[in-house]
């Protein structure tokens, strides 16, 4: 009796990496296949302009497979029989896919990740100097990262890292940027023209740590502890108006404060400080006794700069890559 079978043969399948950057960044395929022109095997083997762009339009269309499985990421990279591909390539496809823009963030920092912000992408794009799709990519993954992690208890970044499966670098950038638009920082004035993402990457990771409820030990069962500040701390913050009116707080916090600092500091600055201190201190305390009211915490940064950047200014120096306008931060 002859038996009769159905076989089915698989294999790996292969993808440009190279490629798949330039898929995801919005490069048309006429463009991508003349970038490829100059490679030394290309021209090894005489390979024709029409044969790469046929190379590169079947590699967009495996690409463009793939882009539903991006959307699970945790699935796409752990569950390998869904995907005929090597885990360390879908990991690193994932961490590509997942990339983001440093001149973006900046651009989008304190604005609301809604749906209706999307028909202002274009003009978002042109002021960036990045390609639309890449910039609706980078938009789409913010939302998407920013509305799974609302409902989701745990730390920020712990959460990204967890389902997005981001390596701890990314995760941290999507979690302060995520805090900052959740927030609605103000930062588009023109004082803060010389602040880069990275300066305000710094501040949230700070604020996160010390200004949310991330160590409180009844973590939230709705949403991430560090995602909002902690607003019962800021409501008690309007107790330190005792250091500015008595003479006796004020020096002993001083006292306090030049100890801490002296051994991180250059004397110069050091010496402003203490000159400076019943100004600087006040200034500090105004704007932290006011942090109960959401409008006052949207202003944080720039009533940092206003009321207190320009004291700072007098004595310290900033570096090279430090701009000015948040050298303090660094301070």
């Amino acid at each position: 009796m002859n038996d009769i079978f159905d076989i089915c043969i698989s294999y790996p399948s292969v993808l440009n990496e190279e490629l798949f950057e330039s898929w995801i960044n919005g490069v048309p395929v006429e463009e991508a296949a003349k970038n490829l022109q100059s490679q030394p095997d290309v021209e090894a083997f005489q390979l024709s302009h029409e044969l790469l762009a046929a190379s590169v339009a079947d590699q967009y269309a495996q690409f463009t497979l793939l882009d539903s499985a991006m959307m699970q990421p945790d699935v796409f990279v752990n569950y390998p029989s869904n995907y005929i591909l090597d885990w360390k390539l879908r990991k690193k496809l994932v961490e590509c896919y997942y990339s983001l823009d440093d001149a973006l963030c900046r651009e989008l920092i304190g604005s609301k990740l809604s749906a209706r912000f999307r028909r202002d992408l274009a003009d978002v794009a042109e002021r960036c100097g990045i390609r639309l799709r890449s910039c609706r990519r980078q938009y789409e993954n913010l939302r998407r990262v920013a509305r799974f992690v609302e409902d989701t208890p745990g730390h920020l970044c712990e959460i990204i890292r967890r389902y997005f499966v981001l390596p701890l670098p990314l995760a941290e950038v999507y979690a302060a940027m995520i805090f900052l638009c959740v927030n609605r920082f103000e930062t588009s004035k023109r004082c803060f023209s010389g602040a880069t993402f990275a300066d305000f990457t710094y501040c949230a990771e700070q604020l996160m740590t010390y200004w949310t409820n991330s160590n409180n030990q009844v973590a939230k069962l709705d949403s991430p502890v560090d995602l909002e500040l902690d607003f019962e701390f800021c409501g008690e913050l309007k107790v330190l108006k005792l250091l500015a009116e008595k003479q006796t707080y004020l020096d002993r916090h001083k006292s306090l404060v030049i100890r801490q600092i002296s051994s991180s500091v250059s004397e110069l600055c050091l010496n402003g400080v203490e000159t400076n201190f019943k100004s600087l201190s006040k200034a500090i305390i105004t704007i932290a006794t006011g942090l109960s009211h959401a409008k006052e915490v949207r202003d944080l940064f720039l009533d940092i700069i206003e009321k207190v950047g320009d004291l700072v200014c007098l004595f310290v120096v900033p570096a090279a890559s430090t701009p000015l306008p948040l050298m303090f931060f660094v301070f």
